[in-house]
């Protein structure tokens, strides 16, 4: 079965793959919504299907000051989460409560 990248939709190649969430990307497609800055699978924040650097994660998300809004769209497919991002959210509410 040939894998395409979620991106560009051409072929990728086991050496060149990402895989997040149940999607393939080439490592050159795998990118930050915000900034365009290539992502890794230690580097990157996922919500409702986008991609972030974890620094545009935040700064977006403070900026919209709606941190409930993304603890109820966590909590609804926090079952299929990476626990790294899950854990990162959880970071960045903590944070959030005590400033």
């Amino acid at each position: 079965m040939v894998e395409k990248c979620s991106v560009c939709e051409k072929t990728v190649y086991p050496l060149e793959k990402i895989e997040a969430d149940g999607k393939k990307y080439h490592k050159t497609c795998f990118k930050c919504e915000q900034c365009k800055k290539t992502l890794s699978l230690g580097t990157y924040a996922a919500l409702q299907g986008k991609f972030y650097c974890k620094p545009h994660f935040k700064q977006l998300f403070k900026l919209k000051g709606n941190y409930d809004e993304v603890k109820k769209i966590s909590t609804d497919f926090a079952k299929g989460v990476d626990p790294v991002i899950l854990s990162f959210l959880v970071g960045l509410w903590e944070v959030h409560e005590e400033e």
